[in-house]
């Protein structure tokens, strides 16, 4: 990931960008808002009326964040259901069968590996992308996405938590 992103006559920090996307999300929509008022200058857009533009502008950005927000906490959740489910699996699997030999315990690591490299090489983008985005392919697309990146996690987090011998 670059370390910055230089919009207009300004350079942003990623890790800043992400940091204030996360934990000050009203500082967000204020550098998003910025960023567009900079470019708004420099193109000298003469269209329509400045402030028309800017609450288009600042409705349309923090929707947008919004969105992005509510996708980083559900896909966090996920993560923390994927390794609890997973973590619970090999205990469970420790008490009723016993410590996991090696063999096992790696090919639990490489069915993990497999579902999340499947997730990720068959994720499909811009191919099938809409305005709206929420065409029933592009649903599914990243329901499957989601689900295999679950099930590769709790794989990995099984091998983990399963005892070895």
């Amino acid at each position: 990931m670059p370390l910055g992103i230089n919009f207009a006559t300004k350079r942003i920090s990623c890790l800043k960008a992400v940091a204030a996307f996360v934990f000050r999300p009203r500082t967000f929509d204020a550098m998003a808002q910025k960023l567009v008022d900079d470019s708004r200058r420099l193109e000298d857009d003469s269209r329509r009326p400045e402030s028309e533009g800017k609450r288009k502008d600042e409705a349309f950005l923090k929707h947008k964040a919004q969105i992005v927000r509510r996708a980083f906490w559900h896909s966090l959740l996920l993560v923390a259901f994927a390794i609890a489910c997973g973590s619970f699996f090999g205990y469970l699997g420790g008490r009723l069968i016993g410590p996991i030999l090696g063999s096992w315990s790696k090919a639990l690591q490489y069915t993990g590996i497999g579902f999340l490299l499947w997730a990720v090489l068959g994720k499909q983008g811009w191919n099938i992308q809409t305005i709206g985005g929420k065409t029933l392919p592009e649903l599914v697309n990243q329901w499957i996405y989601r689900g295999l990146c679950v099930v590769g996690s709790l794989f990995l987090a099984m091998a983990v938590a399963w005892p070895a011998s």
